[in-house]
């Protein structure tokens, strides 16, 4: 999985072409090697300023606390749905809850609760693409109660879940987009 080291990328190249595809692909007409123009630019953007993950988080914290986040980025997936507190999460690391939030942080780039919320986001997106209600969404991917599900889920992706579920019904949901269109490597291998 590429890793960039960097939040903010220079490359007015690659720039026009992302941008030029994402318009593209966002208008009602698009020209059939669209969707593989824009897999040959993302390809380019992580051969050309990307770094391999497990390489980028050796650098930054050693081989036995990249295991110890390794340890708790499984036990993140493994309970994605539950209440997780930051006790839990340093219990299963096996590190001090004050020194757990650094070391996720240089491997992952985000804080461990910021990863959970990612990882319940992608399976609410999940769950929804499967025909899953987002009433029933809710609990399943760990949120709270409907506010807390669409509220998030519009924070991260642009739209509600259930504009999302039309739109994955090929309906339009009005010029809604999602927001971080170019932001295109998912950083939550899940």
């Amino acid at each position: 999985m590429p890793y960039f080291s960097r939040a903010v990328i220079l490359d007015r190249e690659l720039r026009d072409v992302l941008s030029s595809l994402f318009d593209e692909l966002w208008s009602p007409v698009r020209s059939a090697d669209c969707e593989q123009r824009l897999s040959e630019a993302t390809g380019a953007l992580a051969a050309r300023h990307a770094e391999p993950l497990a390489q980028a988080a050796q650098k930054r914290v050693g081989p036995r606390r990249h295991d110890a986040v390794r340890r708790l980025q499984a036990h993140l997936v493994e309970h994605v749905a539950d209440p997780v507190s930051l006790d839990d999460m340093a219990s299963a690391a096996r590190l001090s809850k004050y020194y757990l939030a650094r070391a996720f942080e240089r491997v992952h780039g985000m804080p461990p609760r910021a990863y959970l919320m990612e990882l319940r986001l992608a399976r609410a997106r999940s769950l929804i693409a499967a025909g899953v209600s987002p009433s029933h969404v809710t609990y399943d991917a760990g949120f709270a109660d409907q506010s807390h599900l669409t509220r998030r889920f519009k924070r991260g992706t642009g739209m509600t879940p259930s504009c999302y579920a039309r739109q994955l019904a090929t309906a339009p949901c009005g010029d809604v987009h999602p927001k971080g269109a170019l932001d295109v490597i998912d950083r939550v291998a899940g």
